[in-house]
């Protein structure tokens, strides 16, 4: 019995390293203009490299945004091309918690942040992303964890 196209299949194939073309070509249409703008925001960030990375399963074959400067530190954030859905996840330590202005962040990032679950000492709050507007939201995220890490760097390198 057949899965579907081999676009979508990519996604889940975890002996074949599939390129970002690929895992965009197995989303629906409209989740491929948010996949494109979160791709291009994360980019855009100082310091941040993209990988595609087998992650296991639910996320398979993922896209994982580095800072090279940061090696012991978890990745900034995962973009997940799930052909049913576009999720990203910001993994966040404790002290990064303790900083964020919880009142301030919107009310899903907040939930999310206050709800996901603990690894280790690392909370994974994970959100769908189908709209460039709930995009936004997390983008507000990654952007404020992005500095606190640079902060971060710059302390210890000064």
């Amino acid at each position: 019995m057949a899965w579907g196209s081999s676009l979508k299949c990519a996604w889940n194939d975890k002996f074949r390293m599939p390129e970002v073309a690929q895992l965009r070509g197995g989303l629906n249409k409209p989740l491929q203009s948010v996949f494109d703008d979160a791709r291009e925001e994360l980019k855009r960030l100082e310091g941040v490299s993209e990988s595609v990375s087998w992650q296991g399963v639910p996320w398979r074959w993922t896209l994982v945004y580095t800072m090279a400067e940061v090696p012991t530190e978890r990745a900034l954030a995962y973009l997940v091309p799930d052909p049913q859905r576009v999720q990203m996840c910001v993994p966040l330590n404790q002290e990064q918690i303790e900083k964020l202005p919880m009142k301030r962040l919107k009310k899903s990032i907040r939930d999310g942040v206050v709800h996901a679950r603990s690894v280790a000492g690392v909370w994974w709050p994970t959100w769908d992303v189908p709209t460039r507007g709930a995009l936004d939201e997390v983008l507000e995220l990654v952007v404020r964890k992005h500095k606190m890490v640079t902060a971060s760097i710059e302390t210890v390198t000064a």
